[in-house]
Formats: structure tokens, sequence, C-alpha cells
């Protein structure tokens, strides 16, 4: 039952505490039999040292790194007071005892130990017995003095990294909840408590590239680099930042880099292949698009990038097979439609462009470029009214995109003129 279950939970809360309990019990007995009966202890270790105040902060469920780390500079003082403990005493005292003895009676002039050798030796072996302990001594305190030193040091670096770590834990949270702009204040606060720290940088430049911040992300993602050039996701996350910002010719460096450390890196290729299309190298972006292909024939992006290409390229034929491989790998990727549309009314079959791009738009209803060709394949065939509707249909989409109010200005200064409509581009 669910009450069973409950019960059992709870037992199984109070059993693991109970196992430590008895532990720490164990070690508490064995502590008071070891150093019940010991005098030279220059304070009461048993209580203030005892092994559950020493390894508490040591447990799993303790997040104290300051309680950690004074355990520690605790255990080192313990250290050092067994070692002033265990140091004899009698020779200092003996040594007293002799010197005192042997100033009076020469003060007196009544000395019976002058000549004594016996006496003289005794002294002589206190006063070794004094200066050996005192030998012992000082080094036990510098031990114990830089042992505090560097314990402090390492507890002031063991407390930045528990907040770095609090703060990228509460980063990672959000990214999850897709809180873009919280994860960016805790990965912020990361980077300040460890400047030279990559991953969050480059966690940081990513959040502020999914925010639309680029330049704040490329500082975050080119220092992240600096610090750990090798790292490839960084490389590849600043490339596709630069093509954000439309800087193909940096993008494109970005991309070469990857290659000669991998060549058969496809997305690297396939981006690099995009920035040459966009600085209108089409031979060499071809020849980048066909080498993904290659390497991912099953990939419908790697086809259709190339069919956009061949497009651009004005091999219809060419760039109407890649489009219905792409259909045939993805059942429901309208642009390939759309683009497979724009090649069959430039070869002049308007009537299987019409269907292509009514199927585009029942696909997705928003797609104000299969309006556009819808538009033009539908004037070429005389349809004019309709074709109008498919323009007017596509600047409500976009009323914003230039293509749209122009496809619809041309339309309506060629009706007035009799002329024929155009075709976007």
């Amino acid at each position: 039952s669910q009450t069973n279950r409950g019960s059992r939970k709870e037992l199984a809360e109070r059993q693991l505490p109970t196992r430590s309990t008895r532990a720490m019990k164990v070690c508490d007995e064995s502590w008071r039999r070891q150093f019940r009966n010991s005098s030279n202890v220059l304070f009461p270790l048993e209580r203030a040292f005892s092994p559950r105040s020493l390894l508490a902060p040591f447990e799993v469920n303790s997040l104290s790194v300051f309680a950690r780390s004074t355990a520690l500079a605790y255990l080192m003082f313990a250290v050092y007071a067994f070692s002033l403990a265990l140091i004899p005493l009698d020779h200092s005292q003996s040594f007293l005892d002799c010197h005192q003895l042997h100033c009076s009676s020469e003060s007196s002039g009544n000395s019976p130990h002058v000549n004594d050798p016996v006496y003289a030796w005794t002294c002589d072996e206190s006063y070794n017995g004094h200066v050996q302990s005192s030998r012992h001594q000082l080094p036990s305190f510098l031990l114990a003095a830089l042992l505090l030193l560097s314990q402090c040091s390492i507890a002031v670096q063991a407390a930045h990294n528990d907040k770095f770590d609090a703060h990228l834990r509460a980063a990672n949270l959000y990214i999850k909840q897709r809180a873009f702009n919280e994860a960016s204040y805790e990965l912020r606060a990361a980077v300040d408590e460890r400047p030279d720290s990559s991953e969050a940088r480059h966690k940081l430049g990513t959040i502020l590239t999914e925010l639309g911040r680029y330049d704040e992300a490329f500082v975050e993602l080119f220092e992240s680099l600096r610090l750990e050039p090798k790292k490839t996701e960084i490389r590849f996350d600043l490339g596709s930042l630069l093509m954000k910002k439309e800087s193909w010719d940096e993008a494109g460096v970005q991309f070469r880099q990857l290659l000669d450390g991998n060549p058969k890196d496809a997305a690297a290729r396939g981006n690099l292949g995009i920035c040459l299309e966009q600085l209108n190298h089409l031979e060499e972006a071809a020849e980048q698009f066909r080498m993904v292909v290659a390497e991912t024939p099953k990939s419908p992006e790697a086809h259709y990038n190339l069919a956009v290409c061949l497009e651009l390229k004005k091999f219809y034929e060419e760039a109407a097979v890649e489009y219905r491989k792409v259909i045939e790998l993805q059942k429901d990727h309208f642009m390939a439609y759309t683009g497979l549309g724009k090649c069959l009314l430039r070869k002049g079959d308007c009537k299987s462009a019409i269907a292509v791009e009514r199927r585009a738009i029942e696909i997705f209803p928003q797609n104000f470029w299969a309006y556009l060709v819808l538009g033009a394949a539908l004037e070429q065939s005389g349809a004019k009214s309709e074709a109008v509707d498919a323009f007017r249909k596509a600047v409500q989409i976009n009323p914003k995109d230039p293509a749209c109010k122009a496809a619809l200005a041309h339309l309506l200064e060629s009706r007035m003129a009799g002329g024929s409509g155009t075709i976007p581009r």
C-alpha cells in the first residue's frame, strides 16, 4: 500500500544516520580510551577535537567548504599540540634546578660541586635535553603555522569554487526551463568568480546568442576560445554566431580551421558551403555541399543545401532532382516543395508548379514564399485574379518582406499595362 511504502521510506531515511551515529560512537570511545590517562595534553583535546567534531564537516550532505577547512585547521593544531605534549619535560626541569643551585653556591663561595664530575655530567645532560626540547618545539611550531597558512589559502579558493559551482548549477536549471535571461545572470556571476573558466564563458556566449545579444556573445565566445583554442565546440558556436551576424568571411575562417582538424566534420563543411554561397562563390559552395551529401547521403538538409546552390547556379534540372530527394527523405519538408515548384516554373511547367506549391501551403500555411511562387504560376497560367489573391496573402503573412510588396506592385502594374507577371527570386 501507499502507507507502507511511505513508512518504509521514512524508516530507510532514519536508518542511515543511525548507522553513522554508531560508527561515530565507536570512534569516540576509542579516542577516550587512548587519551584518558594523558597528563601532558595542554588543553582538553577530547572535547575540542573529538572525531565527531572533526569528521562531521566531511559528511556527504555537508555543503560548507568553510566548515571543512576549519576542521582541517583544527586538526593541524591538534597535531601541533600532540607534538608539544610528547616532548619530554624532565630534562628541562632538571637543567633549571641544576642551574639555580649552581648559581646560588657560586654566589656564596661554598659550592661543594665545583670539581664534582658527576654533577658536571648531570648538568650537561640537562642542558642538552633543554636545547633539544627547544629545537623540537621550533620546527613543530613552524610546521603548524605553514600548514595553517596553506589551509587558509585553500579555504579561500574553495569558497570561490563553491560560489562558482552554485552559479553554474543554477544556470543549468534555468537553461532547462528555457529561462535564458536568468541563466545569463547566473553565468555572468560565475564568470566574475572565475574569469579563467572557459566553460562558463562558452555557456554564457551561447545563451547571449539565443537572446540575440550578438556583440556580447562574440566577446564571451572569443575569450572562451582563447582559453581553450583546441575545443571544437567553442569554435563551431563562434562560427555559427558570425553567420547570424552575416560576417560570412570570418565565419568561413572558423569553419575552415575546424575542417583542417577534422575533414569529416559534415556540419562544419555544410556551414562553410553556406558562407561561400552567401559570398557568391557558387562553384566552391556546390563542391562543399556535394562532399557533405557524400558523407551523409540520408540527410535531408544536405540535399536541400545542394539543391538551393544548384538553383542559384540556374541548374534547374539538377536542383529539381535534389529537391525530390529531400521530399523522399522528409515528406513534410515544405521548403523543398517550394523550391521544387520554382524549378518547375522556371522550366515552364506551370500546372505542376501550382500543384507542388499548393502542397507546400497545405503543410505550412504561413509559407509566404510558396504563395509568391503560386501567384507567379497562376499569373503565367492566365488566372490573374487568383494570382492577386496569392500575392495579397503573401503580403499579409510577411508585410515587411520586400519581395512580397514588389511582386504585388509589379502584378498590379502588369495588369494595367496588359503584361505578364514575374517570378519571385
